[in-house]
């Protein structure tokens, strides 16, 4: 090791992670990597001095064969290392050498957990497709059977409307002659208890108590949902990930790439370290440590849905320059700092502070609602559509009534004149 060298370490200001602050005598820093990096140089004896990119970019490699970011810093000598969250991959081992990796990351994907259901004919939704097929096929056979029992006394039609209104908890005004088939009749009942009695105390549950929609869980679905145009993907920029989605062998995963390009939904180091959610329906993919040091805390759990799946994995490392000094010694002080529990310990203090600080802003919020007549909108629409129905149905026979008289008084009057 040179002594009074002066190291020159390229970083990233970025939130929790590694924050700069000037001040007139140097320069304090702090976050995860940051108190890390302290530790390394005091164990070491180096002072250093830090430098951040202009285009604010991790590095991505670029047609020339240079580097942008924290990589291009490191590649043209303007930094000994880059103190960051790199991945170690063949392109950026080519041009850099790294260090001992302190971490293992992936890239996966958060996105806000919806948790209103439907309103627009939600009722719909409380039970699924087949369920729904059931209860219309048993309206259809039970009026089969009793119209087979009653034989010409009621007629078929007459019968599914007599049926769909019990069903509906309307009284079911049908033959007494039916009545003499008892176990058919309980059958009916206890299916009808049994249904309605469920649909209200499930209707009633998601009216009053919001629900939790299902939320995309793997990058195929969300793929998908990209594709219908219900929701957007957001990469970091200056990364490997949109070219490495771009030419994956797997077509979901080249959509998502494409769309983040076409679309240029990028965002920055810094903004996906404070807060990657972009809103409802937005979902960012970044490190799975950023979102373990963002939502694995508090009630985020509730809130917050973050993928199991990875597209990605490798380790974490500081990006060392070919010709630097002290790979060997660098190497072994933070094998020893990673292996004391250092790093987890500043990640978990972070993660804590974090937590501090968004509990003053937290109110606890009362699940239970009011109903209002939003909920029940679609239920006087289908009420509306029945009356204006019917109101024409009403209209179109007073008509056809005045007409058929008209035309009996003209041929009454007919009559007479020829019998004259």
């Amino acid at each position: 090791m040179k002594d009074n060298y002066k190291w020159t370490v390229a970083a990233l200001n970025m939130s929790k992670y590694f924050e700069v602050y000037r001040i007139e005598n140097g320069t304090n820093i702090s976050g995860v990597i940051g108190k890390f990096l302290e530790v390394i140089m005091e164990k070491m004896k180096i002072e250093y001095d830090i430098v951040t990119p202009k285009d604010n970019e991790f590095g991505r490699k670029l047609e020339s064969g240079n580097w942008t970011g924290l990589m291009g810093i490191v590649q043209r000598g303007e930094a000994d290392m880059a103190a960051s969250t790199l991945l170690v991959y063949e392109d950026r081992f080519q041009a850099l050498n790294f260090s001992f990796p302190y971490d293992f990351d992936g890239m996966t994907f958060a996105i806000a957990k919806q948790t209103e259901w439907r309103k627009a004919f939600g009722f719909m939704y409380l039970f699924d497709f087949p369920t729904w097929m059931l209860m219309f096929v048993s309206i259809l056979l039970s009026a089969a059977v009793f119209f087979v029992i009653l034989k010409d006394i009621e007629s078929y039609s007459n019968l599914v409307f007599i049926f769909l209104g019990s069903l509906l908890r309307q009284p079911l005004t049908i033959h007494k002659r039916a009545q003499e088939w008892k176990f058919m009749m309980c059958a009916w009942f206890l299916l009808t208890s049994l249904m309605t009695s469920v649909y209200a105390g499930v209707l009633l549950s998601f009216l009053t108590v919001p629900s939790h929609v299902k939320t995309v869980a793997d990058f195929w679905e969300l793929s998908e949902a990209i594709a219908k145009g219900t929701h957007r993907v957001y990469g970091m920029k200056g990364t490997f990930l949109v070219p490495f989605l771009r030419s994956s062998e797997e077509k979901y995963l080249r959509l998502i790439g494409d769309k983040i390009h076409e679309n240029g939904w990028y965002i920055s180091a810094n903004e996906i370290s404070a807060n990657p959610l972009k809103g409802e329906n937005s979902a960012t993919i970044g490190s799975v440590i950023f979102y373990k040091l963002l939502f694995d805390i508090h009630d985020f759990h509730s809130k917050v849905f973050v993928s199991n799946e990875k597209i990605f994995a490798s380790a974490l490392g500081f990006a060392l320059k070919k010709d630097f000094c002290c790979a060997s010694e660098l190497w072994q002080v933070m094998s020893r700092v990673v292996s004391s529990g250092i790093y987890e310990k500043f990640l978990r203090q972070e993660s804590f502070k974090y937590w501090h600080s968004i509990t003053k802003d937290l109110t606890t919020e009362d699940i239970l609602r009011t109903l209002s007549v939003q909920d029940f909108s679609d239920s006087f629409i289908i009420l509306s559509v029945g009356l204006l129905a019917s109101l024409f149905v009403f209209i179109g026979e007073i008509l056809i009534y005045y007409r058929k008289l008209s035309f009996f008084k003209v041929q009454n009057s007919t009559i007479i004149w020829k019998a004259r």
